[in-house]
């Protein structure tokens, strides 16, 4: 059950929820943003509306309702807890990038994107990072002992032919 306050201009007809969906007499918490009410980067706001008005009555900007027990406990263990109200704004997922409050999009091939990316980040040299990867899987060290092995392998031979 979504319960809380609602707030808005009457003359204009307007009336939008500021929701706390699990705290009955919770109010949400607006959030300190830029004028436009947009969501912080890295973050996904599906349910949020930019603009001067929005910005200025407070209504849909991205906004934050108080957790409940189970959910502060889960935060305090860096564990995910599902957003407790309607505009609160939710860390982009591993494996996808928000470059809006709006959108979200799998990771491409080549890139990797960890929890709260806005952007892809391109897959350094000597990494593979498929598609929707959170983190890049780095080869350089088995490249590098292989290389290590090699050449050993060569200096134990002229050794050997040395000798004779």
């Amino acid at each position: 059950k979504l319960a809380g306050r609602a707030s808005g201009d009457p003359a204009m007809g307007n009336t939008v929820p500021l929701v706390c969906k699990f705290s009955p007499a919770a109010s949400a918490v607006v959030l300190p943003t830029s004028p436009w009410c947009e969501c912080p980067p890295g973050m996904f706001c599906p349910n949020i509306s930019k603009g001067v008005w929005a910005s200025v009555r407070n209504l849909t900007c991205p906004s934050a309702c108080p957790p409940t027990e189970a959910c502060a406990r889960e935060r305090l263990q860096g564990k995910y807890c599902e957003p407790q109200g309607i505009y609160e704004p939710v860390l982009c997922p591993a494996g996808s990038f928000c470059p809006n409050s709006s959108l979200m999009f799998p990771c491409p091939e080549g890139h990797f994107c960890p929890k709260g990316s806005p952007a892809p980040y391109e897959c350094p040299p000597m990494s593979i990072c498929p598609p929707s990867t959170e983190m890049r899987v780095f080869y350089g060290g088995v490249v590098g002992f292989a290389i290590l092995d090699v050449l050993i392998v060569v200096i134990v031979l002229l050794h050997g032919l040395c000798r004779r």
